[in-house]
């Protein structure tokens, strides 16, 4: 009887740990696949919130470069009256960077309202300036600027043709993330890649998963989109999206393994 009570525990307790291995295996494949479609949802909800504050920031900056009065006192040079209202502009509608360019290469700014050395220097990102030339058309980006990330829009000065271009941002910071965060219960971070290095601009993540990203991410290449990555020792889904391919800035989403597993090792 011992002999067989031995065997019949023996066999219970082989068949429980292959269900228990079999149903861990595809728990942690369904939710794998759950951070997958998760971080591919978040990714479309956060790059449409993204597009749409750089809306608003164009509509604001059509309003004030089509403004009468605006263009009267940048036409007489009044550069008290254009930075006062650049500064009201950009507290209406909560941008951290205004400026205005001048029309011909090599692109100075004329006036800004950060009260910085860059008036009357070029601005950083002619590109910008020659695209929104050649089109005709708005066109944003991203700028570094004293270290810290914006982003822009440039829109035309007219009187009735451009006589300056406006551009108009707002600070890529953790605070913005943050609100990215709340929207899609996503970590954000963004960082920027030039070759040999990587800069985080901006994250949900607390500092040791910071450093623990960029030195996960600087071994892939830079079209990669879905990984698994370890940081400060744990599992980490992150999806890559790009949010400015010229600059090489990119927003990289991520959702913890463990936790997305959690719910599955109480039962």
């Amino acid at each position: 009887r011992s002999r067989l009570l031995f065997v019949f525990l023996t066999l219970f307790s082989v068949v429980g740990l292959v269900s228990f291995f079999f149903v861990s295996e595809v728990s942690e494949t369904y939710a794998r696949d759950q951070i997958g479609n998760n971080l591919e949802v978040s990714s479309r909800v956060l790059t449409e919130t993204i597009q749409n504050r750089g809306e608003l920031l164009r509509q604001a900056g059509y309003i004030l470069s089509r403004d009468f009065a605006f263009q009267q006192a940048f036409s007489t040079g009044d550069q008290a009256t254009v930075v006062s209202a650049m500064q009201s502009l950009q507290s209406r509608v909560r941008a951290d960077l205004a400026l205005l360019v001048q029309t011909e290469a090599p692109f100075h700014t004329l006036m800004e309202t950060q009260k910085s050395d860059l008036t009357g220097k070029p601005f950083p990102r002619a590109d910008l300036i020659q695209a929104a030339i050649d089109t005709d058309k708005p066109v944003n980006g991203t700028i570094e600027f004293r270290g810290l990330l914006f982003r822009v829009i440039v829109v035309p000065l007219l009187a009735p043709d451009p006589v300056a271009w406006f551009v108009i941002g707002f600070h890529i910071d953790d605070a913005f993330v943050k609100n990215l965060l709340g929207l899609t219960n996503t970590e954000v971070s963004v960082l920027s890649e030039t070759p040999g290095s990587r800069k985080l601009f901006a994250s949900t993540f607390p500092e040791n998963i910071r450093r623990s990203l960029l030195q996960a991410t600087s071994g892939l290449e830079n079209s990669w989109e879905l990984t698994e990555q370890f940081l400060a020792q744990e599992p980490y889904l992150l999806r890559s999206v790009p949010m400015d391919q010229k600059q090489m800035i990119r927003l990289v989403l991520g959702r913890s393994l463990k936790n997305a597993m959690a719910p599955f090792y109480r039962l």
